[in-house]
């Protein structure tokens, strides 16, 4: 499957088989993990594979989820932070996007689960009395109900290319005719349907000829926001790399939070 279509269609699965996953699914999860880790080289995140869902499924029902309704599956990837920094939320999901990308490769549906900080004992009754780290993430894994893994995104529920990707700072002139210029339309058209925390789309990007910078809403929920943008810089850098242009971002080490857009990462083309 093409992250084209990946991105068209993707809709987290809800409804998970109680069944376990086989023993070769769950060498490729151990796999993808290790993949993923290798993938990035940092140890600010790491992905832990639950396999008894139960105890997990328990300790956050009615906590954690979507409107407090947990996600149940067999199992569960907890998504651990080891730095005390807004940047890390990129990071995991970086790690994130490209883990869960594998897993629809395979055919194993999966599910992001926003846990929070306000939850600590669920936390302590899911991981152990002796766990210390901070997870903001779990990833809900295993085989979809049969109503189908993929579900599209209606085109009105997301902003236009030309709302999204500009040619100046000051965020007042689409780019358009530039991105066509660049044999980059498209690939934004299909950017737009990356996931985002509240359906915010915290995403904007300033285009130059040989350069992309990518900008993220500056407000009360950016901790999020920084997530979804690490998710939709990492989708872009995949779609980039099919088109022949091999790079990556160089992510910011500082924030600027002195304006209402925060400039997160520049990408050479």
């Amino acid at each position: 499957m093409s992250m084209q279509t990946y991105l068209r269609k993707r809709k987290s699965v809800r409804d998970f088989k109680p069944n376990a996953l086989k023993p070769n699914d769950r060498a490729f999860v151990e796999q993808s993990i290790k993949d993923t880790h290798d993938e990035f080289d940092w140890d600010d995140v790491s992905l832990d594979f639950i396999l008894e869902g139960e105890k997990v499924y328990e300790a956050f029902d009615g906590k954690a989820g979507y409107a407090g309704v947990m996600i149940k599956a067999p199992h569960y990837i907890r998504v651990s932070e080891n730095a005390d920094n807004l940047m890390v939320n990129t990071k995991a999901a970086f790690d994130m996007a490209s883990f869960t990308s594998k897993l629809v490769e395979q055919g194993i549906a999966n599910c992001i689960i926003t846990l929070g900080d306000n939850i600590e004992d669920a936390k302590k009754q899911a991981f152990g009395d002796n766990w210390s780290g901070k997870a903001e993430y779990l990833i809900a894994i295993g085989y979809p109900q049969d109503k189908g893994y993929f579900e599209k995104v209606k085109p009105s529920e997301r902003y236009s290319v030309s709302e999204i990707v500009f040619e100046d700072e000051d965020m007042d002139h689409p780019a358009t005719e530039l991105l066509e210029n660049l044999n980059m339309l498209e690939l934004f058209s299909v950017l737009r349907f990356s996931p985002s925390y509240k359906n915010k789309q915290p995403w904007r990007f300033v285009v130059t000829s040989s350069e992309i910078y990518a900008y993220v809403l500056n407000d009360a929920e950016l901790a999020h926001s920084l997530t979804d943008m690490g998710m939709i810089m990492y989708y872009f850098q995949e779609l980039v790399e099919k088109m022949g242009i091999d790079g990556s971002w160089e992510i910011a080490t500082e924030l600027d939070t002195s304006k209402g857009f925060i400039k997160l990462g520049r990408f050479k083309i």
